[in-house]
């Protein structure tokens, strides 16, 4: 860990501290003070403790905005019980997504981190904390000059609410994302592959009132562009609960400005979207793109274990040289939209996807429902 108040507070990881029936710091002078915890939060994996004593040397916070790769970092931990060893390295990359949530994005270094350099800082030339040591990836159990540092931005943010409420609040918008792919740009009409598409919007939540809606392409928060979706929930998890931010979208081709109230995010909220009742249609098969597609009749329901508040036209068969097998479409799946317009019957579907060859596109944005979730996923239309 590393001392950031003169005052006694003290940083580390969460997984160092985590479910101690007690905590004692050592300082360098081999002073032992017992430690309190002060507050914790498993997702970022930071832990905020605080020891009784006066005038403690304390470290610099820096800006890890400012950090590129190839520039030198020294790492400082016990690595195996070895107190106070120093390692160098350089930045290998940044915004590093390790796969452990949606809200943290590493610095990626190879200076040699081991067990025990958990918690510990990771220093810029300057002498300035940029990064906590956190993790490494690891085939043998030993450094292979892959480790990963909290950034210094996130260690700003969350301090600040530790030490206030014990916890981190995120703000919540009721949305689910998805980051916007090559296949999916070229669907809509587009060539960049910025933002992050709204896959579902919960009924009632923030987005909804807002006014936001699903196929929305979210480019911009508060006039910062949005890179992808991971980039778009950080952003949203940082804003606090109760204050308002403008989210820029594509929508239908054109540009909007629509600013949604953020709300408090608890962990056991699940996104969720209504939808009407069954249309009770005559069946209806076709075939489109190598799906077999059908009406939602009440045997096809039944068949597939479909609820009737779900609407939209139904998989049947998948052919398995198609580019829609390669995406994962099954039978059982419910399209919903094809081109972000709704569709009912398997003629809608042919419809658009006529449409989409005379606009001379090669695949089309198909919004896809499967087992009470939904998602959207670009397929190539060939030749059909």
């Amino acid at each position: 860990g590393f001392i950031i108040s003169h005052d006694g507070y003290i940083l580390t990881n969460n997984h160092v501290v985590d479910h101690a029936d007690s905590v004692t710091v050592r300082l360098s002078d081999r002073r032992e003070l017992t430690a309190k915890v002060i507050g914790t939060d498993p997702q970022y994996d930071i832990a905020l403790l605080k020891v009784s004593a006066g005038n403690l040397p304390v470290v610099t916070i820096g800006d890890s905005h400012s950090l590129k790769p190839g520039q030198w970092v020294v790492a400082i931990g016990s690595p195996f019980g070895f107190d106070h060893s120093v390692t160098a390295g350089i930045v290998s990359s940044i915004g590093r997504d390790v796969g452990n949530g949606p809200y943290t994005d590493f610095i990626q270094t190879d200076a040699a981190i081991n067990r025990g350099n958990s918690g510990g800082p990771t220093f810029d030339l300057r002498g300035q904390v940029i990064g906590m040591n956190s993790m490494i990836y690891s085939p043998t159990g030993g450094s292979v000059g892959i480790g990963f540092a909290i950034p210094a931005s996130t260690i700003h943010d969350v301090v600040a609410q530790l030490k206030t409420h014990g916890h981190v609040s995120r703000g919540w918008l009721g949305v689910q994302i998805q980051s916007i792919t090559p296949e999916m740009a070229a669907s809509l009409g587009s060539k960049e592959m910025q933002g992050a598409i709204i896959a579902e919007v919960v009924a009632g939540g923030p987005a909804a009132k807002a006014g936001l809606q699903q196929g929305d392409v979210v480019i911009a928060v508060n006039g910062k562009a949005v890179q992808d979706s991971r980039d778009l929930s950080r952003r949203v998890a940082s804003l606090l609960a109760g204050s308002k931010a403008t989210f820029t979208v594509m929508r239908d081709g054109s540009r909007k400005d629509i600013t949604a109230d953020i709300t408090q995010r608890k962990d056991e909220q699940v996104a969720s979207a209504q939808k009407s009742g069954s249309t009770g249609q005559a069946d209806v098969k076709t075939k489109a793109m190598g799906l077999g597609l059908s009406s939602l009749t009440p045997d096809a329901r039944r068949q597939f274990n479909l609820d009737d508040n779900v609407n939209g036209v139904l998989v049947t068969d998948v052919d398995p040289n198609s580019d829609a097998a390669e995406k994962g479409l099954r039978p059982g799946d419910v399209v919903r939209s094809v081109g972000n317009k709704a569709v009912h019957s398997p003629q809608d579907i042919q419809g658009r996807v006529a449409d989409a060859h005379a606009a001379g596109r090669k695949s089309v944005l198909l919004l896809v429902t499967r087992g009470g979730g939904e998602r959207f996923i670009a397929v190539d239309i060939g030749e059909t």
